[in-house]
C-alpha cells in the first residue's frame, strides 16, 4: 500500500514538473496557478490519489476476505435429563441407561460449524469429560450427509470419559450436532479437542465468532462512513465545478454501495448497544427503589421501637 501511494505521488510531482509547467516565455503566476491546464493536471492527480488509495482498500480488503482461513465454531449446551438419586435412599432407587446405573443423567449437545472460508478435510475431534463423569451414549442428531463422512473414530482407544470422531469434508458454513448421554455427580464440563496433520484449523466459541463478526461489520460501517464524509470535500478542492461535482458524486455513490451490506448488521447492534445500556438503567433504578423502600420500612421499624 505504502508502494502505491509513492508512486502516486511521484506521478503526482511529474506532472507539475511537465514542460507545460516550465514554458519560459509565460509569466509564473499564468504557468502555474493561473492555468486551466494546471488545473485540469492538478484535477487528473487528485483524483488519480484518490482512486487509488479507495482502490488499494477495497483490493485489500477483497485479499483478506478471500485469505485462506480454517476455523471451526462450536456451541455446546449441558442440560440434566434425570435428577440424581436422593442420597437417603442409596439402595432401593437407581438410575439406568440402556442397563447402565448412573449417578444423574446429563444430556451434552455439542454443535459443530466449519466457520472459515475453505474446506476442512480429515479433521479429528475429540470431547472430554472430567475424571469422575461417564459417557453412557454419543450420536449424531441430526444424521449429518454422507459426503461429510463423518463417524466414531474407529482407530481411539476409547475411555469412559471420553469420544473421539473423524470428520472427512466438512466444506464452509457446514455443520454437525453431536449429543452425549453423560452420567455424573454434577453438571459436567466439556472440553473440545480438535486435531488436523495439515494444521492450521483454529477452534473458536460460536459466540465469540458471532461478536467478532459483529464488531468487524460495525468497524467496517464507520470506516466507510468516513471515507464517505472526507472524500468528496477534497475532490472540491478542484475549482473546475464540473470535474467536481461529477468526481464527488461518483465516489458518494461508491462508499454508499460500500456501505449498504453493513447497514442491517450496524443497525442491529446499535440497537442491541441502545437496549442494554436502557436495560441496565431500568435495573439499577429497580434497585434503587428497592433499597429507598427497605431503607423508609427500617426508619418506621426504628420509630415505633422509640
Amino acid at each position: 500500500m505504502v508502494k502505491v501511494y509513492r508512486a502516486i505521488a511521484l506521478l503526482f510531482f511529474l506532472i507539475l514538473a511537465s514542460p507545460a509547467f516550465a514554458d519560459a516565455n509565460t509569466p509564473l503566476e499564468t504557468t502555474i496557478f493561473g492555468s486551466s491546464d494546471f488545473w485540469q493536471k492538478f484535477s487528473v492527480a487528485l483524483i488519480g490519489v484518490l482512486l487509488g488509495f479507495v482502490g488499494n482498500y477495497l483490493l485489500a480488503r477483497r485479499k483478506e476476505s478471500r485469505e485462506p482461513q480454517k476455523q471451526l465454531a462450536y456451541q455446546q449446551d449441558v442440560s440434566q435429563a434425570l435428577g440424581s438419586r436422593d442420597a437417603k435412599l442409596p439402595d432401593k432407587l437407581k438410575i439406568l441407561y440402556d442397563n447402565k446405573e448412573a449417578e444423574s443423567l446429563y444430556l451434552i449437545s455439542i454443535y459443530l460449524e466449519n466457520s472459515g472460508n475453505t474446506v476442512i478435510k480429515n479433521q479429528f475431534v475429540r470431547f472430554a469429560l472430567p475424571q469422575d463423569a461417564k459417557i453412557l451414549d454419543s450420536y449424531f442428531d441430526p444424521i449429518p450427509q454422507q459426503e461429510i463422512g463423518a463417524k466414531p473414530d474407529s482407530s481411539f482407544t476409547e475411555i469412559d470419559n471420553e469420544r473421539r470422531y473423524f470428520i472427512t469434508h466438512l466444506e464452509s458454513r457446514q455443520s454437525l450436532s453431536f449429543r452425549l448421554i453423560a452420567s455424573a455427580k454434577s453438571t459436567p464440563s466439556v472440553q473440545i479437542y480438535p486435531f488436523n496433520e495439515a494444521g492450521d484449523v483454529q477452534l473458536i466459541a460460536r459466540e465469540i465468532k458471532v461478536a467478532s463478526d459483529k464488531r468487524d461489520n460495525v468497524v467496517e460501517f464507520i470506516r466507510l462512513f468516513v471515507f464517505f464524509t472526507i472524500v468528496p470535500p477534497i475532490v472540491h478542492l478542484i475549482p473546475i465545478a464540473l470535474i467536481a461535482n461529477s468526481a464527488s458524486a461518483a465516489f458518494r455513490l461508491v462508499f454508499v454501495l460500500l456501505m449498504l451490506p453493513h447497514v442491517t448488521g450496524f443497525s442491529r447492534a446499535v440497537s442491541e448497544a441502545i437496549l442494554a445500556v436502557s436495560s441496565q438503567k431500568t435495573v439499577t433504578s429497580a434497585v434503587q427503589r428497592v433499597a429507598a423502600e427497605k431503607i423508609d420500612v427500617l426508619e418506621i421499624k426504628t420509630e415505633s421501637k422509640g
